[in-house]
């Protein structure tokens, strides 16, 4: 999928757009120790998040971190 930038057509790239699943990793070794069940496991789904195929980090909004 390209996203279009309507006022800056010098600066149109493609760009990638997907769904991912985060999920708290801490929560999900708690889960398959036993020590809290998997109902418990925190995670987000977020659609259509902009990926770089370049990045090697993973940047998140606030309210999205805070859940």
């Amino acid at each position: 999928m390209t996203l279009v930038l309507p006022n800056l057509p010098e600066k149109q790239r493609g760009q990638v757009l997907t769904t991912i699943a985060v999920t708290n990793r801490i929560d999900l070794v708690m889960a398959e120790r036993g020590f809290i069940a998997a109902e418990e496991v925190r995670s987000v789904t977020l659609d259509n998040v902009v990926l770089d195929t370049g990045a090697t980090l993973l940047s998140l909004p606030a309210p999205i971190i805070s859940q």
